[in-house]
């Protein structure tokens, strides 16, 4: 008995998300050279795996009935490849399914690469807990600090506003914009994520966009314009910071959460983006396979980073089950995780001293 999440169809928005997954049983394909077992422990739940819930990413191609595919960690049961050996723990990019095979290079769209293996070992001991294979050691904290010094290019002392601050990724981004000697502010949604961005990680400032005017706020608190936008979100807040970059301002693209459910006629269109014209600013997106050949370097400064406190992980946001999935795939559409989400779906291993 082997339960996979399954696309029954494609989802029209984000209130349709869950009813378009189901919970099926699928067969476990033979072990082949070059493959492993794996037995899943955390599914990764990612904003952008809404829009492959709605097949409208070109470069996930599902279809009806397909598996889901995303970021998991878990424990090799079978190993056909050297260098992996049962019993070891990895991140991989695979089927979500309780055993899945996996092949050791490759299968990974380019725009989640992050590297070139599609199966990687990750520390395990009393000070990292596994969790922080889907956190700050995955694509998620890969994205932040590798989009956020590669694009933005940041000097000490300048401004950096990150939109979804208190999520997954843009915390880490504002830790390290801080570790890097910048101004930093937060857009978080209520009160609590706000306390946490100024309390807990220490920005400048943090703006509610539930109850404030985001681009009052941002000009109040960066009166000679914002140096560095990083966007998680999109929609609405990308006007309100293009409204108040600076001269030369750079905007980094790594999400649009609040578009991600939407149907393409109900998308936000910007308003604000002669701004860029006006202000020499510059907005560019980006996939981490731009980044593969400094894979290695960004690891190890996060590693280094997290190991001074200069940038800490909040426990995550664990729902348990398989079936618990579809709706938290909701729930961070909405913005009502507390911090980095995922479903455990099997047990955790025992941690080394």
């Amino acid at each position: 008995m082997n339960r996979a999440v399954v696309i029954e169809r494609a989802a029209r928005d984000v209130g349709d998300i869950a009813a378009a997954l189901t919970i099926e049983h699928r067969d476990v394909p033979e072990l082949r050279d070059g493959e492993v077992r794996l037995r899943t422990i955390y599914l990764s739940v990612d904003p952008a795996t809404a829009t492959w819930v709605r097949m409208a990413a070109p470069y996930m191609p599902f279809g009806p009935g397909d598996v889901l595919k995303g970021t998991v960690a878990g424990v090799i049961e079978e190993s056909r490849v050297e260098r992996f050996r049962p019993g070891d723990l990895v991140r991989a990019f695979a089927r979500f399914q309780e055993v899945s095979v996996v092949p050791a290079l490759g299968d990974v769209p380019e725009a989640l690469a992050g590297g070139t293996n599609a199966v990687r070992h990750v520390p395990h001991d009393s000070d990292t807990p596994l969790h922080m294979a889907l956190s700050l050691y995955s694509h998620v904290g890969i994205a932040a600090i590798s989009g956020f010094r590669e694009i933005g290019r940041t000097q000490p002392g300048e401004t950096v506003l990150v939109s979804s601050a208190a999520g997954a990724t843009g915390s880490i981004v504002a830790q390290v914009a801080k570790a890097d000697g910048c101004r930093v502010i937060g857009i978080a949604g209520g009160a609590e994520k706000c306390a946490y961005l100024l309390d807990d990680l220490g920005l400048d400032g943090a703006i509610d966009h539930r109850s404030e005017d985001v681009s009052a706020a941002i000009g109040r608190l960066a009166p000679d314009g914002v140096d560095v936008f990083f966007d998680n979100v999109g929609g609405p807040q990308l006007d309100d910071a293009l409204e108040n970059m600076a001269r030369g301002g750079r905007i980094i693209i790594c999400g649009a959460v609040s578009q991600y459910g939407k149907a393409p006629e109900d998308q936000y269109r910007l308003r604000n983006h002669l701004q860029l014209l006006l202000r020499q600013s510059m907005m560019r997106g980006f996939f981490l396979s731009e980044f593969d050949d400094r894979l290695e370097h960004y690891m190890g400064e996060l590693r280094r980073l997290h190991s001074t406190g200069a940038v800490k992980i909040r426990e995550p946001h664990v729902v348990q089950g398989m079936e618990a999935f579809p709706d938290a795939l909701v729930m961070q559409l909405e913005g009502g995780n507390r911090s980095k989400l995922m479903a455990q779906i099997g047990p955790l291993p025992s941690v080394s001293a």
